[in-house]
């Protein structure tokens, strides 16, 4: 069941990897190694198509700013440099003085953590931080205690993942996701597919808001379960201690955390559905940069910063 060959579409490949969770993480050195392959060849283009593409879509990000607003900052998009010169590059941006929040100077540890390419992700959690911390009812109980991303590689994506749960059980952001013009298979690209379907015009095969939800979930319990270790270092399970998660969980309960979202997670996995039928052809590997947003959904571009403005300084957070 550890071969990364042979599915249609990157649902089906979900329902299959979700399935079978249990045996990919099984002891013995040739599970690692299966378990590795999975991670960089099958979770990476996954979390990409689900969590990057998504939750980088200029309109979902539009929406998450109407629901939580703020007068100070703003989620905005500059262009990469160095290898990620094609691509943009996420932000937070300070209104005021037009600084840029930028996760590569205090966050991203590129040299470390080769495949830590979660700007999309710093950049969100960094503007709902300021938003929260301007908002006295601090609507998002998550961040009641939060002032800054935590420091410790597993312990800011569990912050990650919690954040995007909490979200996608957001009624309003719900409400706003079924008012788009089109299903997800006219909007989305399955990049699990091909590594340039957006130029292929080859999109995910959800037909609701519903289904594309839940897809998204089964991401982010595999993230959970696994998926983490990809972002940190050289992106291996034997490059880290498959501890790390659950010690950090620890701590949360320790200090009054029920963790009831992250419990939801555990049920999708831990769900007994079927599985899927055994793979046959070859997957593609990940794309390991953010493509250039394109607007899709409304046709808007971001707010974009000058590489030429001189005034536009980064700050540190």
């Amino acid at each position: 069941m550890t071969d990364t060959k042979g599915f249609s579409s990157s649902s089906e490949a979900l329902i299959f990897y979700k399935d079978n969770t249990s045996a990919i993480l099984e002891g013995g050195k040739k599970s690692e190694k299966n378990a590795n392959k999975i991670i960089s060849e099958v979770f990476s283009p996954l979390h990409y198509t689900y969590i990057n593409q998504f939750f980088g879509d200029i309109t979902i990000r539009d929406m998450i700013m109407e629901l939580y607003p703020s007068e100070s900052y703003r989620l905005a998009t500059i262009p990469g440099e160095g290898r990620f010169a094609e691509s943009s590059h996420h932000i937070a941006l300070r209104l005021i003085s037009n600084e840029q929040i930028c996760s590569v100077d205090n966050f991203q540890q590129l040299d470390e953590d080769q495949n830590d390419t979660l700007c999309q992700s710093y950049s969100l959690l960094n503007y709902l931080i300021f938003q929260q911390n301007e908002e006295k009812l601090r609507s998002i109980h998550l961040l009641r205690d939060v002032q800054n991303i935590p420091r410790r590689k597993s312990e800011k994506q569990i912050l990650m993942i919690r954040i995007y749960l909490f979200l996608l059980n957001n009624e309003k952001f719900v409400e706003k996701l079924n008012g788009l013009k089109h299903s997800p298979n006219k909007i989305w690209n399955d990049f699990f597919l091909d590594t340039k379907a957006d130029e292929h015009k080859i999109f995910v095969s959800e037909g609701t808001i519903e289904e594309f939800i839940m897809s998204i979930k089964i991401v982010l319990a595999l993230w959970m379960r696994y998926g983490y270790h990809y972002f940190i270092r050289k992106g291996k399970i034997n490059q880290i201690s498959k501890s790390n998660m659950e010690r950090i969980m620890v701590d949360y309960t320790l200090k009054g955390d029920n963790l009831v979202d992250l419990k939801e997670l555990d049920a999708i996995l831990d769900s007994d559905a079927p599985s899927s039928p055994a793979p046959s052809s070859p997957a593609p590997s990940s794309p390991h940069k953010t493509k250039k947003s394109k607007g899709k959904l409304g046709g808007k571009k971001g707010p974009s910063i000058s590489k030429k403005n001189k005034r536009s300084k980064k700050i540190y957070v």
